[in-house]
């Protein structure tokens, strides 16, 4: 007991002789436990995990002009109906049955591993993801193997803000395909993995874009079942003229 004692007064000695030494331990010590706790408290969601069949309508259908948000629920049905969108799958004020009747198999392994089984009426496979980063609202899924595609090098404005839509965005690598004209990519998938209380869910971004192009001519499309999230910035890029329809919808997963 007298050489625990002579021991910490020999240690207080010399950090009171350093005080810069107490305060850099201090800020160390710190550090280390908020991390500690930081890893310690993150859930791994490690199982596997059946989809629920129903598309959730967790969030409303907004529009976007170059002006901003259109609030509008008026306007935006009207444009609804103008662009033949009223029985189109990508919206919906309601719940509905998942439309593509694919069901899914979500695993999570350790070491950031995870693999997604799809089944649909007519075709059925399994993909393998990494998962790219975490967190207490999202996990980022990152398939192991690459697609391939080729990519025009002067896109449209229309192809371009198409593609901004997601929030997270598919990481390629590219080489020049047609001279001047494409890029051969190679590209590995992402998918994103929302929670909320405690429960998993897929996210069903679902957009229509509608760009006039001169005072006659309009491109639009529309895309619908992405796992990802809005890019909000991407109204940044609308011009006079220009619409976009979007909605986050989800569909939930249950622990076997």
């Amino acid at each position: 007991m007298r050489y625990f004692v002579s021991q910490l007064n020999n240690y207080l000695k010399i950090m009171t002789k350093n005080p810069l030494r107490c305060i850099a331990l201090g800020l160390l010590m710190l550090c280390a436990c908020k991390k500690e706790n930081s890893e310690e408290s993150l859930p791994t969601w490690e199982g596997i995990y059946e989809s629920e069949p129903t598309i959730l309508s967790i969030n409303p259908i907004i529009m976007y002009t170059a002006n901003g948000a259109v609030n509008s629920q008026n306007t935006i049905e009207k444009f609804i109906r103008r662009n033949l969108l009223l029985t189109s799958p990508l919206f919906s004020s309601t719940n509905t049955p998942n439309p593509s009747g694919e069901s899914y198999t979500l695993t999570i392994m350790p070491n950031n591993q995870a693999t997604i089984a799809y089944k649909h009426p007519l075709i059925s496979g399994s993909v393998s993801y990494a998962i790219a980063s975490r967190s207490r609202e999202r996990l980022h899924l990152l398939s192991v193997d690459s697609t391939s595609n080729n990519l025009f090098i002067n896109a449209n404005r229309c192809t371009v803000l198409n593609q901004n839509v997601p929030a997270v965005s598919t990481p390629a690598r590219c080489i020049p395909g047609s001279p001047g004209v494409t890029l051969f990519c190679k590209f590995r998938t992402s998918k994103l993995i929302s929670v909320a209380n405690g429960q998993l869910f897929a996210p069903q971004l679902s957009w229509y874009v509608k760009l006039q192009q001169s005072p006659n001519a309009y491109c639009s499309s529309g895309y619908g079942g992405s796992w990802n999230i809005f890019n909000q910035s991407v109204t940044n890029q609308l011009m006079a003229g220009d619409t976009i329809l979007v909605q986050e919808r989800a569909f939930a997963f249950r622990k076997k």
